[in-house]
C-alpha cells in the first residue's frame, strides 16, 4: 500500500528579555523574544549606524529607529549614549571627546577607557532598561505545508516513510542552516510520536515503559527522503520580521504522517485508526478490518 498525504552578556539584556517575553502571544519562541529585547535595548540607548560610509546617530528621544534594510545588509551598529552619561562622569570628559569601540568607551587619542561591562558593575541598575509597561512584541503567524509519502507492508505492519517534503514560512531568516536543522529535528520528533512512542501502564497504574529500554525513541533515518525548503515572508508585527520555527517541524509532521498512514490503511478497509502506528498495531488493524471491524484500533469516543 502506498499513499501520499498533505498534513492538516549584560544584565540589561536579560532583564529586558524577562520583561518583554510575558507580553508575547501564541507561538513558543523564547530566543525570538530575547532578540527583540536586545533590539529594543540598542534602540533605546541610542544607536550609531555605519551605512554607506556615513555615520547616522539615532536619538531615541526623537523616536528614530534603525532601518531594517540597513541592518539586514550587514551594517554595523554601535551602542552609544547610555541614559545617565556614566562614561562622561567616569572619564571626566565631554561626550564629544568620547568614542565607543569594542565594548569600551575611550577618550579620543588617549589610552584612557572604561568598558561598558565595568560601568554596569560599578553602577548597578543604572544601565537597566524597563519595558514592562511598553510591550513591543505582537503575535506572529508562522505557517507551512508538509507532504509525506509512506508505504505499508501488510504482512508485517511495517511503515516506511519514502519521501517527505516540508516548506515553512519562519519570517526573516538569518542562519538557514540552524532553521533547517530545527525543522529536521522537529519532523523526526513528530515521526517518533506517530510511529513508536507510547506510555503503557498495567492494571494497577504502574508505568511499564519508564525507561528508554522500553520506551521507543526516534532514530536517525526514520524519515526517509527528507527535504526542507523555505518560503520566508517577514512579519510586520515586530522590528526583525521574525516568526517562530521552534515547533514548526513537529507541529506539521504529526498530522501529515498520520494522515498518510490512514490514507494507506483505508485501502485495506480500515476506517478509523489512532496512533501510535507501530508495526504491531498496524498489522492488527489490517487483520481486524478483514474480520469486519474497521475501527478496532481506534480510541473509544
Amino acid at each position: 500500500m502506498r499513499q501520499r498525504s498533505p498534513g492538516d552578556g549584560l544584565d540589561a539584556d536579560s532583564r529586558i528579555a524577562s520583561e518583554v517575553e510575558p507580553h508575547a502571544l501564541g507561538y513558543l519562541g523564547i530566543a525570538r523574544f530575547e532578540a527583540f529585547a536586545v533590539h529594543e535595548a540598542v534602540v533605546a540607548q541610542g544607536t550609531l549606524l555605519i551605512a554607506d560610509g556615513e555615520q547616522h546617530m539615532l536619538e531615541p528621544e526623537r523616536g528614530e529607529r534603525p532601518v531594517p534594510g540597513d541592518l539586514e545588509r550587514g551594517r554595523r551598529g554601535r551602542r552609544h549614549e547610555p541614559g545617565w552619561q556614566l562614561e562622561e562622569l567616569e572619564l571626566e570628559t565631554a561626550k564629544a571627546d568620547l568614542e565607543f569601540v569594542a565594548g569600551e568607551y575611550r577618550i579620543k587619542g588617549t589610552d584612557r577607557k572604561i568598558a561598558i561591562a565595568a560601568l554596569a558593575q560599578k553602577h548597578p541598575g543604572k544601565l537597566d532598561l524597563d519595558f514592562k509597561e511598553r510591550p513591543k512584541v505582537g503575535s506572529t503567524f508562522p505557517n507551512g505545508c508538509h507532504i509525506a509519502e509512506v508505504e505499508i507492508e501488510p504482512e508485517t505492519g511495517e511503515v516506511e516513510i519514502v519521501s517527505y517534503l516540508a516548506c515553512d514560512d519562519a519570517g526573516t531568516i538569518i542562519n538557514h542552516q540552524i532553521v533547517e536543522g530545527q525543522m529536521q529535528g522537529g519532523i523526526t520528533q513528530g515521526a517518533g510520536h506517530i510511529f513508536s512512542e507510547q506510555a503503557v501502564y498495567d492494571a494497577g497504574g504502574q508505568l511499564l515503559t519508564g525507561s528508554f529500554m522500553d520506551y521507543a525513541m526516534p532514530r536517525p533515518g526514520l524519515v526517509g527522503g527528507l527535504r526542507v525548503t523555505e518560503h520566508p515572508v517577514p512579519t510586520a508585527t515586530n522590528p526583525l520580521g521574525a516568526k517562530g520555527v521552534g515547533e514548526a517541524g513537529v507541529t506539521g509532521s504529526m498530522p501529515c504522517l498520520m494522515n498518510a498512514v490512514m490514507d494507506a490503511l483505508r485501502q485495506a478497509g480500515v476506517k478509523h485508526f489512532d496512533m501510535p502506528a507501530s508495526p504491531q498495531r498496524v498489522w492488527q488493524a489490517i487483520r481486524e478490518a478483514k474480520a469486519g471491524k474497521p475501527g478496532a484500533l481506534a480510541v473509544p469516543q
